[in-house]
């Protein structure tokens, strides 16, 4: 299965608070270098389709698929390596000043042919330099990878990627949804 690799959004249909919330989204990806960081290489639009489009590299598929189906075969040593590699990227995004805020398997795409995995998805990550609390913010992303605190609405630092990453690694060793007898 292959993902989209380049987002498209139609252009009349954002208001002017969406487009500047994309336009955050590629400050925050044009800074991103990293091996463990999906590749961000450009943003356009197109006026004859009417969209913005995100190019990036092509990856074969997000980690949560291949974590999820069971006849993919994966020991638990692949699957430590693949989680370590995804730590390597949140904490180089940690170390540019980078929250996520929405780290979760399904934002960790693979690279099959080099065996990698890279963090992906900046639609809600924000700027905050290391120690930060970012005050005031809606809480976004999905539930189970929520830290309390968020949704207690105390602001999002970086302990809410870590938070992220510890409930993405039930997932990693377990090969299944944490809580998922729990509803949103």
């Amino acid at each position: 299965k292959i993902p989209r690799q380049s987002g498209s959004t139609s252009v009349s249909d954002l208001s002017a608070k969406q487009l500047a919330s994309f336009k955050a989204e590629i400050e925050v990806m044009a800074r991103l270098y990293h091996p463990n960081i999906c590749l961000f290489m450009g943003a356009y639009i197109d006026p004859a389709e009417n969209q913005i489009k995100l190019v990036s590299e092509l990856l074969s598929c997000d980690i949560e698929n291949l974590l999820l189906d069971d006849s993919v075969k994966m020991t638990l040593f692949e699957r430590m390596r693949y989680a370590q590699q995804a730590a390597q990227g949140m904490a180089w995004l940690h170390g540019s000043g980078v929250i996520h805020c929405d780290f979760k398997p399904s934002n960790l795409l693979f690279d099959r042919k080099a065996r990698i995995t890279k963090v992906c998805d900046f639609g809600l990550s924000r700027l905050v330099p290391y120690g930060e609390i970012l005050k005031g913010t809606k809480v976004r992303g999905s539930a189970i990878y929520i830290a309390p605190e968020v949704a207690q609405g105390h602001g999002i630092d970086h302990a809410a990627d870590i938070y992220a990453y510890g409930i993405s690694l039930y997932e990693f060793v377990e090969r299944r949804v944490p809580f998922s007898h729990h509803t949103d």
